[in-house]
C-alpha cells in the first residue's frame, strides 16, 4: 500500500510539473506570436500581456475558457488567447486517453495546476521567459548622436519603460578601446542626459569604418544594454561624417 501511495504521489507531482511547464510554454508562445505581428506596447500586445503576463493570469484565462466564457479582449487579441488555450490543452491533457480532450480532463489538469500554484513553489511567470528588451517595463531610449570633427557627442532620453539604474554610455571607433563620457543631468519631464564629448582612438580602416555606442544599465533582473553601430564616411574635403541613419540607426539597436 505504501509503495502504491508513493507511486501515486510521484505521478501527481510529475503531472503538476508538466501542466505548469505547459502553461508557461503556451503563454510565452502566444505572447511571442503576438509580438511578431503587433509591436511591443501596441494595444493588441498590451491586451495579450495583460491576460497572460503572469502564471496567475494565464491560469485564470484558461479557467475562464474552460467555463466557456469568452475572454474580455478585442477580436485581434482573442486569436492569441485561444492559441494559448489550445497549446496548453494539447500539452496538459493526454490525447491518447479514450476520453480525448473532454471538459473533465481539462478541468482535472487545471485543478492539479491550481494545487501546485498554491504550494510553496509557483511556476515562473511567462514574461520572465521573454527576452528582456520585449517586456513591458524594458527601458527604451531616444538618442541623438553627432560628430564634431573627431569628437563624438550624445544626448539620451528615456521615452518608455521603467527608469534603470547605473546608466552609462561608451563610444568606440572600429576596434579601438571604449571611452565612457560623463553623463550630465538635463532638465526634462523624463530621465535625460547630455554626454560630454568623447575623444576616441581612431583606428581607421581602408573601408567599413564604424562608430560604436553601447548604453549599459541595470534593471531588477540584471545588467543589460543596447549596442548601436553607425558607419563613418570620409567626405571628399577630408572630414568625417557620422551616418546615424545607417547601421543599426538610432531606432534599432542590438540588445545585449
Amino acid at each position: 500500500m505504501a509503495i502504491a501511495v508513493a507511486r501515486a504521489k510521484r505521478t501527481d507531482a510529475q503531472r503538476e510539473a508538466r501542466f505548469a511547464d505547459g502553461l508557461i510554454t503556451a503563454a510565452v508562445g502566444a505572447i511571442e506570436d503576438c509580438g511578431s505581428i503587433h509591436a511591443s506596447q501596441s494595444p493588441v500586445w498590451n491586451e495579450v500581456v495583460a491576460t497572460l503576463g503572469s502564471a496567475d493570469m494565464a491560469l485564470a484565462a484558461i479557467e475562464k475558457i474552460a467555463r466557456q466564457e469568452p475572454p474580455s479582449v478585442s477580436v485581434e487579441a482573442q486569436r492569441y488567447i485561444e492559441r494559448f488555450a489550445r497549446a496548453f490543452i494539447a500539452e496538459a491533457v493526454d490525447t491518447r486517453a479514450d476520453s480525448g480532450l473532454d471538459t473533465a480532463a481539462v478541468l482535472t489538469a487545471i485543478g492539479l495546476l491550481r494545487v501546485q500554484m498554491m504550494g510553496t513553489k509557483s511556476p515562473a511567470d511567462p514574461l520572465h521567459a521573454i527576452p528582456w528588451h520585449r517586456r513591458p517595463d524594458a527601458p527604451k531610449f531616444r538618442i541623438s548622436p553627432s560628430l564634431d570633427k573627431q569628437r563624438l557627442n550624445l544626448q539620451i532620453e528615456l521615452i518608455d519603460g521603467n527608469e534603470p539604474g547605473d546608466v552609462t554610455a561608451a563610444w568606440s571607433v572600429n576596434e579601438g578601446s571604449e571611452v565612457e563620457p560623463q553623463l550630465m543631468y538635463q532638465p526634462s519631464r523624463t530621465w535625460a542626459r547630455q554626454a560630454k564629448p568623447a575623444d576616441c582612438e581612431w583606428r581607421v580602416r581602408e573601408s567599413g569604418n564604424e562608430a560604436h555606442l553601447r548604453i549599459r544599465f541595470v534593471t531588477p533582473d540584471g545588467e543589460h544594454g543596447y549596442h548601436y553601430r553607425f558607419p563613418l564616411i570620409k567626405h571628399p574635403k577630408g572630414h568625417w561624417m557620422l551616418q546615424t541613419h545607417l547601421g543599426t540607426g538610432v531606432n534599432a539597436p542590438e540588445p545585449f
